[in-house]
């Protein structure tokens, strides 16, 4: 659910902003930004474990 999410918000940033870039680019970003919350997702989880 978060990759098709993530894929149309990095589609319509892109479109906004770079309308003129390729779909796969801006499909990209979309993945880029769900790795991204999952990292981070990902250190606050491990924070909380060693506070």
């Amino acid at each position: 659910m978060r990759l098709i999410v993530g894929a149309a918000f990095g589609i319509l940033l892109t479109r906004a902003f770079y309308p003129d870039k390729h779909i796969f680019y801006s499909a990209g970003l979309g993945v880029f930004m769900v790795m991204l919350a999952y990292f981070f997702e990902y250190i606050h989880k491990n924070r909380k474990k060693t506070d």
